[in-house]
């Protein structure tokens, strides 16, 4: 009996954590066209439009179509020491990665009006090691990026259910 309670209790949080991991929202069930607009150069909204590929929405706005526009506004990235070894250098450095962004409908009515999203995390310094140090600290800023298109996404099916 105490088996089944332990067995059925892991196979609950197993399926919360699986389904948790797996839950960013579709915003292709509300929206069927996007166009960006402003510094489409900035990391976190290439990897956006990437997303939104891989939901089966098109790029551009056609007629007819439901569709927004991602204004893609600034980019900052900022780095900082958070503690230094024992000849006062840096040992521990946190990157936080920050993009503004607003999103209109295809009439330009304001759906999010201009917003920051941030995202950061820390990396060791290793002055043996200053490749590899490098490798790490550009790795992470791709998976902050990542992490920021993520929460666009979701941005914008949330936006998409009330639109």
């Amino acid at each position: 009996m105490i088996f089944l309670k332990c067995l059925l209790l892991t196979v609950s949080i197993f399926s919360f954590i699986c389904c948790y991991q797996m839950g960013i929202p579709d915003p292709s069930t509300s929206f069927q066209s996007y166009s960006l607009s402003g510094n489409t150069e900035i990391l976190a909204c290439e990897e956006t439009a990437n997303h939104l590929d891989r939901f089966g929405l098109s790029e551009g706005t056609g007629k007819g179509l439901r569709g927004f526009i991602l204004h893609c506004l600034a980019e900052e990235i900022d780095r900082r020491a958070l503690s230094v070894d024992a000849s006062s250098l840096g040992a521990e450095y946190r990157i936080t990665y920050s993009v503004k962004y607003a999103i209109e409908d295809l009439d330009g009515k304001t759906l999010v009006s201009p917003s920051w999203i941030r995202r950061s995390d820390y990396f060791l310094y290793d002055r043996q090691n200053l490749l590899g140090t490098y490798n790490i600290e550009s790795t992470i800023r791709l998976e902050l990026a990542e992490s920021i298109a993520d929460q666009l996404v979701r941005i914008l099916s949330r936006v998409g259910k009330t639109f």
